[in-house]
């Protein structure tokens, strides 16, 4: 039969337990940010499996359903501009929309991306400031690719494009400045109460920006 020694680890352990003084005080819109993550992540674990269950995930699905408040929690004090250990294989970026934010998102969480990988942003060629950034940052880009997009999420990659493909990607890239201009128009039209003129355009929402 094994034998059975029991461990006393030198660290000690402390549960936290949060009250009911903790949850009044809590901020109401960090709790409905918190919950948004929590969902969101769970959204895409539950889409992950259903690609593996389908055979198109070539590769190991691990899952981490059930621990989403743990990620949420963990990284709930990081900002921008905090270290990350490591390089990154896929960054999804959809942060402040103001020129100066985007564009530092783009740099310092772009430099961290691994050569092959992939960064995602969000509200591209629909946001002004994000699309100034995209202009500024990627557009001659000697290390990101553009690759294309799904509405306004815009997918590049490391791929440190030179000659023929930096100016087929920048080419490729120019090419949505109709759609991006497309865009504002909807929205100014929206912003000034003015939704029957956004179907001239295709949009036929009238709460729903042009994403």
């Amino acid at each position: 039969m094994p034998g059975h020694r029991p461990l006393h680890p030198d660290a000690s352990w402390t549960e936290l337990i949060a009250t009911d003084a903790d949850w009044d005080a809590a901020d109401p819109e960090l709790l409905s940010a918190m919950f948004h993550q929590l969902v969101m992540i769970r959204t895409f674990e539950e889409y992950v499996l259903e690609l593996a269950a389908a055979g198109l995930v070539h590769g190991p699905a691990h899952s981490s359903i059930g621990q989403e408040g743990g990620a949420v929690g963990s990284v709930l004090a990081l900002q921008a501009g905090d270290e990350v250990n490591g390089s990154i294989d896929l960054l999804y970026i959809d942060g402040a929309h103001r020129f100066v934010p985007a564009r530092a998102d783009i740099r310092s969480w772009g430099g961290r991306v691994a050569d092959g990988g992939v960064m995602l942003i969000h509200d591209s060629f629909s946001s002004i400031g994000v699309t100034g950034a995209i202009a500024t940052e990627l557009l001659a880009s000697g290390r990101f690719e553009y690759v294309g997009r799904v509405g306004s999420l815009a997918e590049y990659r490391c791929r440190h494009p030179k000659g023929g493909a930096r100016l087929r990607s920048a080419a490729r890239q120019l090419v949505q400045l109709p759609w991006f201009v497309r865009n504002v128009v909807v929205k100014v039209l929206m912003l000034v109460h003015l939704h029957p003129l956004t179907r001239l355009f295709g949009h036929r929402s009238k709460e729903a920006q042009p994403y």
